[in-house]
């Protein structure tokens, strides 16, 4: 345990894991998801309290104080039908060409044929 705890730990991880089989790494690596997650709730949450303590000290309540990190996205509006197929098949004209679209083409069919009219 004390060579974990040593400044080579990777190193004697590695070799560690070196003579494990795949089905004990992915064990492990799962292990080791829950264990950094659960650490990451726990960091998270003394961060909060710390916050809130330093709140009150200051006289604010914390519970009025609405606060959101990252940035904020834009809600995707879904995008326009520009074609619409015999059966009822949409595309937007974005990505790749539908398979639907394709089979028509194939047949000599023109896609224009199948294209919405605003």
């Amino acid at each position: 345990m004390r060579l974990l705890l040593s400044q080579n730990c990777p190193q004697y991880c590695t070799e560690i894991l070196d003579t494990l089989p795949a089905g004990n790494l992915r064990q492990i690596r799962d292990i080791a998801e829950e264990k950094r997650q659960g650490k990451l709730e726990d960091t998270k949450q003394l961060v909060i309290d710390k916050m809130r303590a330093e709140l009150e000290q200051a006289g604010i309540d914390p519970d009025a104080i609405n606060v959101s990190f990252g940035r904020k996205r834009r809600s995707k509006s879904p995008l326009r039908v520009k074609y619409r197929g015999p059966d009822g098949e949409e595309w937007s004209g974005r990505g790749v060409r539908p398979t639907w679209l394709a089979a028509l083409e194939t047949r000599g069919h023109n896609r224009e044929e199948f294209r919405v009219e605003e």
